[in-house]
């Protein structure tokens, strides 16, 4: 029996690898050849758009992205749960106990080797270990069109709205400002607040359970309940509101897209990525592109970038006692369009630079940032 078309289920299958030229196919490429002329309709996974671009090149295929499993707060493993368990042990040894500290500090060095964490000092280990615990992460499996429930929509906001959203402030930062920190300084040194940055997760998901329940003005009043003052808290909750609504109309339209396309009928186009880094990436359920060039980099990547390039330069000089001379990075086209150049906006701190974009996106400029604000005094950059 003839097939009228091709559903491909599955991110990156065998077919788009096959051998023959990787775009422009001829009759003699194997993709070509066995398909010929059968549409195929391919469901993908919104986050790879890298090799989705190569299944449109080499597979005509019409991609119709779907979400990744529930998103939620990783935690830790046994081990290295035991790891930051020690070495809250080692602090309170170290005061009480010399002789046990040293103990425990052998036995924080075997794990953290092991993970590939050695040669990091204790405030370093702690701050990497935090940053672990907190990460977002998919967990179990994705059922194809099956609805988020409330807890998944709670969940996956209380994890995208810890970072400032474009102009849109994170929510976390407001609750943060309300008794008194500098939010910037707790993701700095996650370590050192861990019990602070747990504190303000814990209103931040109360605040969004409210929101998913009882809507944006109850929400907004129990954020001012919590210290959060002024009105950026409702633009933020209305933000977030929005997203979850983006995030509820996926599962819709990942089955309608399939049924459509293989009526034959258009399909909208939309961004693929990381959606907790790119919120805009929602709704899944569209034909799946790769970026849209004028909006890379986008503002939480360059935000990103600089964090990871003034944290990169510090351990060089707490290793070493100096600055770098040269910095090398890898430019990899996947990374970038997942996280929406936040390589790029890495270099651009390397350099001394900040971007800034006009009215229109079609118009960023680069201005060198003052050596005083910089903090790098009589340095000379240079970028391999």
């Amino acid at each position: 029996m003839e097939a009228d078309a091709v559903i491909h289920l599955g991110t990156h299958g065998t077919l788009e690898f096959l051998p023959g030229k990787q775009v422009g196919l001829s009759s003699s490429c194997a993709p070509d050849a066995l398909l010929g002329n059968i549409p195929n309709v391919y469901v993908y996974h919104v986050v790879v758009v890298g090799e989705g671009t190569i299944a449109k090149r080499r597979s005509y295929a019409v991609l119709v992205s779907h979400l990744s499993p529930r998103i939620t707060e990783s935690g830790l493993g046994d081990e290295l749960r035991r790891l930051r368990d020690l070495i809250d042990e080692y602090r309170e040894a170290k005061l009480q106990d010399p002789p046990r500290a040293e103990a425990v500090l052998k036995a924080i060095n075997e794990i953290a080797v092991k993970y590939g964490l050695g040669g990091l000092d204790i405030d370093s280990l702690h701050d990497e270990i935090a940053r672990m615990e907190r990460s977002a992460m998919p967990y179990g499996l994705r059922v194809l069109g099956s609805e988020v429930s409330n807890d998944e929509v709670l969940d996956y906001l209380a994890v995208a709205l810890r970072r400032d959203q474009g102009i849109v402030k994170s929510l976390h930062r407001l609750l943060a400002e309300a008794v008194g920190y500098d939010y910037d300084e707790l993701l700095e040194h996650p370590g050192k607040y861990l019990g602070v940055l747990r504190a303000i997760d814990s209103r931040a998901r109360e605040v969004l359970k409210v929101l998913i329940e009882r809507g944006v003005d109850d929400a907004v009043a129990h954020a001012r309940s919590l210290g959060v003052s002024g009105d950026v808290v409702r633009e933020v909750l209305g933000y977030a509101k929005e997203l979850a609504e983006r995030l509820r109309l996926s599962p819709k339209l990942e089955l309608e897209n399939v049924v459509r396309a293989l009526s034959g009928e258009y399909i909208p186009p939309g961004v693929g990525g990381d959606y907790v880094l790119d919120p805009d990436v929602l709704p899944a359920g569209r034909n799946l592109y790769a970026l849209d060039p004028l909006k890379i980099p986008s503002e939480s990547a360059l935000e990103l970038g600089a964090r990871m390039a003034e944290e990169s330069v510090r351990r060089y000089l707490n290793q070493s006692g100096r600055y770098p001379e040269t910095v090398g990075l890898v430019v990899w086209g996947g990374q970038e369009v997942r996280t929406r150049g936040v390589t790029i906006g890495q270099a651009l701190r390397y350099l001394g630079v900040r971007m800034r974009r006009g009215p229109s996106s079609r118009e960023p400029k680069l201005e060198v940032i003052p050596l005083e604000e910089l903090g790098r005094l009589g340095l000379t950059w240079w970028l391999r």
